[in-house]
């Protein structure tokens, strides 16, 4: 079912093993002008707090308890609250642990209802929308991202959310266990990240869709020889929180009526990284020279050697340009790992692995960034065949690496910011008069099916003008 949301509207996780009408019945009889809405902004309230992400990384952590202020009831449901919680507690659907001092009471789903599978559900609650908030890292995102960040009114959106729940739920729980596996009375670790990470994914939506938004780009100066200060301007990749949307989530979001189609790079990284060699003045010196004799055994002169670098870094370009430059990697890397090849596609996608194309270039992709943006001590298996194929690009990208093994992946996502977002997303927002909407996906564009032809003209005219070539471009 499709939902949108209104003022004083809101998008709820309600645990699915509820027993709703019972608990309206029995609030009718015990709480005068009972309102089942704020039962239910209770209940998401607590399935909502209950995940988090723990620290910056990815991992997603899981907690029975989730801890709420007084000031945060009274603030949306008014001082009754204490009466819903009752409500709540009498039927033995929350409880609430014991106050502590200078902590928040913590509420928490009772046994039979946690880890329960999830009802997404549209609520009325007076005076939410004022909540609704656009964050920004610094100052000089809001100012410059604003052409995207304008286009996050979270009323100009609607999901299908039955659909999206399902995709969710059949891709975290293809391989774990539901309803989760217990021992000694807790879920085994794998079910309950697979829990964890599907609970996660929906408070992602919800956040979306209720109007709560972040955008995050990073900074740089540059002095202005004018005025002999500095200029600050917005560089590299911008995240936003539709960029952090699960795909099952955007493939299932409608901006305005019109569903959003991505149009995305295909071999993005390493098509930037082929660009990158072909614009940079790579010297062969002597120490390159002696470093390719002994290491690789080439024996050559440095005049020999530039044309066999200049040769790979053509091999190389042209792969990416057709497409196919992980296809060549995924015999040789699937040698190397032999029977681990299908558990390191289970451990990294969640999903069953399947002897096919489709699976085995997505794990050579998956390993090849990896070692891309990884140190030098890691994914050595990875390294050993790329250096088979590139021997010399090996070499340039290794050489790197030694210095500061994250320049690599800060210089592939400054270039891909420059051409995604400040040549191809904010021109084109500004020529059509914001009559196309832009939402960015890091290497990839989404808009509406009618905007397709435009915006996908717009980014082949501003990667051939930058490097004199189009890379393959498919639409999701």
């Amino acid at each position: 079912m499709t939902q949108s949301i209104k003022n004083n509207e809101m998008m709820a996780l309600l645990p699915r093993s509820v027993n709703y009408e019972h608990i309206e019945l029995s609030g009718k009889e015990k709480i005068e002008k009972f309102d089942m809405n704020i039962v239910k902004f209770i209940l998401h309230s607590i399935v909502f707090k209950s995940v988090a992400f723990n620290g910056n990384t990815e991992v997603v952590n899981y907690f029975n308890q989730s801890f709420l202020s007084r000031n945060y009831w009274v603030e949306t449901i008014g001082t009754d609250y204490s009466k819903y919680i009752e409500l709540l507690r009498d039927e033995k659907i929350i409880y609430r642990t014991p106050y502590q001092k200078k902590t928040c009471f913590g509420y928490g789903l009772v046994v039979p209802y946690r880890y329960s599978r999830i009802i997404v559900e549209v609520i009325q609650m007076k005076g939410v929308h004022k909540h609704q908030n656009k964050k920004f890292n610094s100052s000089y995102t809001k100012k410059y991202e604003k052409p995207l960040s304008d286009f996050f009114v979270n009323t100009d959106f609607a999901i299908d959310s039955d659909k999206t729940e399902n995709d969710l739920f059949e891709r975290y729980f293809e391989l774990a266990n539901y309803p989760l596996k217990k021992s000694h009375g807790e879920p085994i670790k794998s079910d309950l990240k697979s829990y964890s990470s599907y609970l996660m994914a929906l408070k992602k939506m919800a956040q979306f869709m209720n109007g709560d938004y972040i955008f995050s780009r990073n900074k740089t100066s540059s002095n202005n020889k004018k005025t002999g200060k500095k200029d600050y301007k917005t560089k590299g990749r911008l995240y936003t929180s539709f960029s952090y949307l699960n795909k099952e989530i955007r493939q299932n979001l409608i901006y305005k009526g019109g569903k959003l189609i991505e149009i995305d790079l295909k071999n993005c990284v390493p098509y930037l990284l082929s660009n990158l060699f072909s614009v940079t003045n790579i010297r062969m010196t002597s120490k390159r020279v002696s470093r390719l004799q002994s290491n690789l055994s080439i024996y050559m002169c440095s005049e020999d050697l530039k044309t066999v670098m200049d040769r790979e870094i053509e091999d190389f370009k042209n792969l990416c340009i057709e497409g196919t430059v992980y296809d060549i990697f995924i015999e040789p890397l699937k040698e190397k790992y032999a029977e681990k090849w299908s558990d390191m596609f289970m451990s990294y996608f969640d999903k069953r692995y399947v002897e096919s194309y489709e699976h085995d270039r997505a794990l050579a992709k998956q390993l090849f960034i990896m070692m891309l943006f990884g140190m030098i001590s890691q994914f050595t298996e990875v390294q050993q065949v790329f250096a088979e194929k590139f021997p010399i690009l090996w070499d340039i990208l290794t050489t790197k690496k030694r210095q500061n093994y994250k320049a690599v992946a800060k210089s592939l996502f400054d270039l891909e910011g420059s051409l995604m977002i400040d040549q191809v997303a904010k021109p084109l927002i500004k020529s059509h008069k914001r009559k196309i909407p832009v939402f960015s996906v890091h290497d990839c564009i989404a808009t509406t099916e009618e905007n397709i032809p435009v915006v996908t003209e717009k980014i082949e005219s501003v990667f051939y003008s930058n490097f004199g070539n189009i890379p393959r471009i498919s639409i999701d």
